[in-house]
């Protein structure tokens, strides 16, 4: 054995004593039979005070180094960096698992003021929270329940929600349908010194825009108005919801848009800038499962960021797609919409709005039944049907060219009722 040999042998004694010495006699991890990792993550400076737990059997776990900590008889969380970086990790979590339901319970001590009210707001609170970090509302459920057992120490409580992803036994949730009402219980707005947690909410009938606001949720979206005029670098993001068997009367894409932008119409009302204020939708697949609208908060710059981002993508797409045929009822201008056409002509309508020196082209067209000129003038018809949705959403008309081929180009035969279909359209692309 040479003597390079022996050096290395010799170096690797010693990195793997000196490790022994570090680990085991100076830190004293060897008799531990727990790994080191989760004796860190409890570290709790006073061992009486719960720290928080989330599991989700072997596919999610967190155990904390702190609590949610609240008030005496108080609703608005204290939340520690510690804690924020968990619900962070939980709201990821959520997101990457859109099929999971989270039920929060709220909890109260039978000493404090407003006992099941008080503990549906400290559970509405933490939603909010986790709605704001981009979770869907509709995957949060909230509840209450009397708990004296809580730690409490110098006027505070610590950990009075808890979280569980399996129903808890006698859980209540706080959604409801009320008939032809779909109802809202509670509304809950958070950001910074925003605090809003009101036991009502605005109501909309089903298959309608228009909103039905109490005067406790009208006082809410004054405090929201007054925030915004305060906290100019905010933005409020609405996130209006609807099902897919609502029938939307309205000028807009959806009846989720509508209803985000009627809660908007009410704070503009309150003095909030619109400019501050945007919208967007989302189609649920349980109708009404916990309201309407969502409501979150973002800079300005992030919002910018967001948009920059979304206009690429949208961009993208439509130059992916090139074009696509929009398709009508025989002899009318009723179109034959769905998914797919519905998110392609979204898509359009805000790249317009953000490129307002882009235009599309409309071109209608018709099968061969009836007269050939009548025929020209209802595939104008149906080119400016759509063009009137697109200005109806703040498209510039002069970003749109509208013109009609009639029955003159066919895509399919006029022999069959399938063909005829295909060919009775309003092609639409960006030019």
């Amino acid at each position: 054995m040479n003597r390079i040999t022996l050096l290395l042998i010799a170096i690797l004694i010693y990195i793997i004593g000196a490790s022994y010495f570090w680990a085991c006699v100076i830190k004293g991890h060897c008799n531990n039979s727990e790994p080191y990792v989760e004796a860190v993550t409890n570290f709790n400076k006073n061992t009486d005070i719960p720290v928080l737990k989330i599991s989700d059997g072997n596919n999610f776990k967190i155990v904390g180094k702190d609590n949610i900590i609240f008030e005496k008889s108080q609703s608005g969380a204290i939340i520690k960096n510690s804690v924020d970086s968990d619900l962070n990790r939980l709201a990821t979590y959520l997101k990457d698992n859109a099929g999971k339901s989270l039920y929060l319970t709220g909890l109260y001590k039978s000493g404090e003021a407003n006992g099941a009210g008080l503990g549906t707001k400290r559970a509405e609170d933490i939603k909010a929270k986790l709605v704001a970090k981009g979770v869907s509302a509709s995957s949060i459920n909230v509840g209450t329940k009397a708990n004296n057992g809580l730690y409490e120490a110098n006027n505070l409580i610590y950990g009075a929600v808890d979280f569980s992803f399996n129903k808890p036994s006698g859980f209540a949730s706080s959604a409801s349908n009320t008939g032809n009402l779909v109802v809202t219980p509670s509304t809950s707005i958070s950001d910074g010194a925003l605090n809003v947690n009101v036991n009502d909410a605005i109501l909309f009938d089903r298959n309608s825009d228009k909103a039905k606001v109490s005067s406790k949720v009208s006082d809410a979206l004054k405090n929201t108005a007054d925030y915004l005029n305060k906290n100019s670098n905010r933005n409020l993001k609405l996130t209006g919801l609807y099902d897919r068997s609502e029938k939307n009367n309205t000028q807009l894409p959806n009846l989720g848009l509508a209803r985000a932008e009627a809660v908007k119409s009410e704070l503009v009302k309150k003095g909030a800038k619109a400019s501050q204020i945007s919208t967007t939708y989302r189609l649920e697949r349980i109708p009404f499962k916990t309201g309407f609208v969502e409501y979150g908060f973002n800079t300005k710059d992030e919002i910018a960021k967001y948009e920059q981002e979304l206009l690429a993508k949208v961009e993208s797409k439509i130059q992916n797609i090139g074009s696509m045929n929009i398709y009508f009822e025989t002899g009318s201008d009723n179109i034959a919409l769905n998914n797919e056409l519905a998110n392609f002509i979204d898509d359009v309508k805000y790249y317009l709005l953000k490129k307002p020196t882009e235009k599309v082209r409309l071109i209608g067209h018709t099968d061969s039944t009836g007269d050939a000129a009548k025929n020209i003038e209802l595939g104008r018809g149906r080119a400016n049907t759509i063009k009137d949705y697109f200005v109806a959403g703040g498209v510039k008309a002069n970003q749109i060219s509208v013109s009609s081929e009639g029955p003159n180009r066919p895509i399919d035969s006029n022999e069959t009722e399938e063909g005829r279909a295909k060919n009775r359209r309003v092609e639409i692309s960006i030019k």
